[in-house]
């Protein structure tokens, strides 16, 4: 079940979209170190473990930069795409870190 999960796009859709919500809550909060207005400076990653037939935009780490010129800041949202640096999406590694909890070596 868990497995097979992975290859449904509806789930990756459904995360990008949370992860647009969260984005769209930084934003209107502000910068959080000038309080300036942050507009999107996303950027692409290549993720793993997801199915191959994702389109781009799905691959986008959501990001906001500083409109202030002194400040110009990366602030990055919230994801429940992406895990910090690492190139597997997040869910893959929680389903993985589950599936060994389940059957231990």
């Amino acid at each position: 079940m868990l497995p097979e999960l992975l290859q449904s796009p509806n789930l990756f859709y459904l995360l990008h979209r949370i992860d647009i919500d969260l984005a769209e809550q930084q934003k209107l909060a502000g910068c959080p170190f000038c309080g300036g207005p942050l507009h999107y400076s996303n950027y692409q990653r290549k993720p793993r473990g997801g199915p191959d037939t994702l389109p781009e935009n799905l691959c986008l780490r959501l990001s906001l930069c500083c409109g202030v010129e002194n400040c110009r800041r990366r602030t990055l949202p919230p994801s429940t795409l992406f895990m910090d640096r690492r190139v597997y999406f997040r869910s893959v590694i929680l389903i993985v870190l589950t599936l060994m909890q389940k059957n231990p070596r």
